[in-house]
């Protein structure tokens, strides 16, 4: 008889311990779904609680109403316009580096002048690009003021071909001004190296 007590109470403890697995395994199981839950949500609100802000923004045309639609309703073409609008930006500061060359230097106009053609090509075709996508841009914004239902047709119709026609701009243009871009960043440090 002693042995089959000890048999015995050898199985309530295996179910006991079998128990706590399971309950440990649920319970991270669990954890790991809130876990996964609470990440993307958060990803999900970071990515969603971007606020407009008013920026200034030198070579667009488009008033601010116009421009919290874009952000609010197309916000990659809406990035997009601040990027070209950089990027045209960036381009006048290059035209005005070699123009005070060219003043320093008078008698090589023929390297600052060729210099100064392929910057205004860029320049000539980004402006073209954001001339277009503001144009059409407008065409959204009051077709959705004066009927949202159709304003919201035009705007999924339109995004894709914005979007495009801005990356394929921006591709063309970041292939000259990256080496603009990566002396700008040299420059800061430097002048960081400098401090010290």
């Amino acid at each position: 008889m002693i042995e089959e007590t000890t048999a015995e109470e050898e199985k309530p403890k295996r179910k006991d311990i079998i128990g706590i697995i399971i309950k440990v395994l649920i319970y991270s199981i669990i954890l790991s779904v809130i876990s996964v839950a609470a990440y993307f949500g958060f990803k999900y609100y970071k990515s969603t609680g971007e606020k407009y802000s008013e920026k200034t923004l030198i070579n667009v045309k488009s008033n601010e109403s116009k421009l919290k639609f874009s952000f609010d309703n197309l916000r990659k073409v809406y990035k997009g316009i601040i990027k070209i609008d950089k990027e045209i930006v960036l381009i006048d500061e290059e035209i005005e580096r070699i123009n005070k060359i060219e003043t320093d230097y008078p008698n090589q106009k023929k390297i600052t002048a060729a210099e100064k053609k392929i910057w205004k090509k860029v320049k000539k075709k980004l402006i073209k690009v954001l001339a277009k996508v503001e144009q059409t841009l407008e065409i959204i914004f009051v077709t959705y003021k004066v009927n949202p239902e159709k304003g919201m047709k035009i705007i999924n119709k339109n995004n894709g071909n914005l979007e495009n026609m801005i990356n394929e701009v921006l591709v063309f243009s970041n292939e000259q001004t990256a080496t603009l871009k990566l002396n700008k960043e040299q420059t800061f440090f430097e002048k960081i190296k400098n401090i010290f």
